[in-house]
């Protein structure tokens, strides 16, 4: 086996990581803070502004610019806090246990994009009638 080859050799240093952990939680909370957002500014506007009525043509445009704003800044401050982790991971007297913290970031990154996605794929599916709630004999 060469130098770096075999049991304990590391594929990818704790700066890769916590990237790629940002990165993960970026999308999570990306699509969570724009769904958030639409979520919201439908609300101000029906709310407060338009009710019932008629809406004017750029609400949908201005909700969706919104949605994408927000995302974007949820997903660029996670990418910039993975950076900043990984930069001072490398800097750290301990490589091995901040791999670590890394991998554990990374991986509750993805369960928490799995919940997000299962959300939005629940809120999808249609809704079924029970028998009992007034099915029609």
């Amino acid at each position: 086996m060469g130098a770096g080859v075999g049991y304990g050799a590391q594929l990818m240093g704790a700066r890769t990581l916590f990237l790629m952990a940002g990165l993960v939680w970026g999308v999570a909370l990306g699509l969570l803070a724009a769904a958030m957002a639409a979520g919201l500014a439908a609300a101000v506007f029906w709310g407060l502004l338009y009710g019932d009525g008629p809406w004017p043509a750029w609400s949908g445009p201005a909700m969706a610019s919104l949605a994408v704003a927000a995302g974007a800044a949820a997903f660029l401050g996670a990418l910039a806090a993975g950076r900043r982790l990984g930069r001072r991971a490398e800097a750290a007297d301990a490589p091995g246990s901040q791999r670590r913290r890394a991998l554990v970031l990374l991986v509750l990154g993805l369960l928490a994009l799995a919940a997000v996605v299962a959300l939005g794929r629940a809120e999808d599916m249609p809704e079924i009638e029970s028998p009992a709630a007034g099915g029609g004999n």
